[in-house]
């Protein structure tokens, strides 16, 4: 396997990391508890009883703003270490561009989707604590 491989598999190993452990450790913030099982996940994360909130956090920023974004940082991270590439060299300014990028670009998927989806109505908008 060459270098020029390895770096995209290492870093899609980092996000599937995120995606199966980290997803279910932050989910607990936002009033779900997530399995750890990647197959069981469904029913919790697609439950109409979500607020809109906490429906667009977990499905879209958190599982995948948040994986795109550790994906893009280590793809360029071990293009610069493997490759001795210096143009994707890391700076504060890529990190903070990369993040406003793939977890405001999650958050406004996730929007779209909902909205699409047609989880608009007045009970999906309530918050959970409201709800009979």
């Amino acid at each position: 396997m060459t270098l020029e491989i390895a770096h995209y598999l290492l870093a899609i190993l980092l996000a599937m990391l995120w995606v199966v452990f980290g997803v279910p450790l932050l989910g607990p913030l936002f009033g779900v508890s997530i399995p750890l099982v990647p197959w069981k996940r469904r029913a919790v994360m697609m439950d109409p009883n979500q607020s809109m909130l906490q429906a667009v956090m977990l499905n879209v920023v958190i599982s995948w703003g948040i994986a795109m974004f550790i994906f893009s940082i280590s793809n360029r991270y071990f293009q610069w270490r493997l490759l001795h590439n210096p143009s994707d060299q890391l700076s504060f300014q890529a990190v903070l561009l990369d993040a406003c990028t793939w977890i405001g670009g999650g958050a406004l998927f996730g929007l779209l989707l909902g909205f699409d989806a047609g989880k608009q109505t007045k009970n999906w908008a309530m918050p959970v604590s409201v709800r009979a």
